[in-house]
């Protein structure tokens, strides 16, 4: 089971990713739920240190304007505070996309928001499409870790 966490300072576009989040769940049935959706970065670590155990996915604003905290620094703090820890930025300046990688978070993926989203209502094809890639990397993962888990 896989916890997911939103952490985006704009209300609409939260309330879009998690609609979108969960549509894709509830189609795919893949064993994972959204355990914690905020506006506020403090929040979600606060509420990462309190769901510990299992696997974490953190998609991330990259900007979150109006907090101490932006989306790089969060990340950063999540990779020191959750052991098993997947990051995936949102952002609608694809020219940030080169940061993820220069603060070395390995990062799953970078999402561009695209305004016309947001408008849109229904499920998008184009984030079914990138959910699939981070839940497969996530899968991936999990099984590296299982078969060395067995050889110790």
């Amino acid at each position: 089971m896989i916890s997911i966490y939103l952490c985006e300072d704009e209300q609409k576009q939260l309330t879009y990713y998690e609609a979108q989040l969960r549509q894709y769940l509830h189609k795919t049935g893949r064993k994972a739920s959204i355990v914690s959706s905020q506006n506020d970065p403090e929040k979600t670590l606060q509420d990462a240190k309190e769901n510990q155990g299992l696997s974490a996915l953190f998609l991330i604003d990259v900007q979150l304007d109006g907090y101490a905290l932006d989306g790089f620094e969060l990340a950063g703090r999540l990779k020191e505070e959750v052991k098993d820890c997947y990051l995936v930025f949102l952002t609608s300046h694809e020219t940030l996309a080169y940061k993820a990688f220069e603060y070395e978070l390995g990062v799953l993926d970078y999402i561009i928001k695209r305004p016309a989203d947001f408008l849109e209502e229904g499920f998008s094809e184009r984030l079914e499409r990138r959910f699939d890639h981070i839940f497969e990397q996530i899968e991936e993962a999990q099984k590296g870790k299982d078969m060395l888990e067995r050889r110790i």
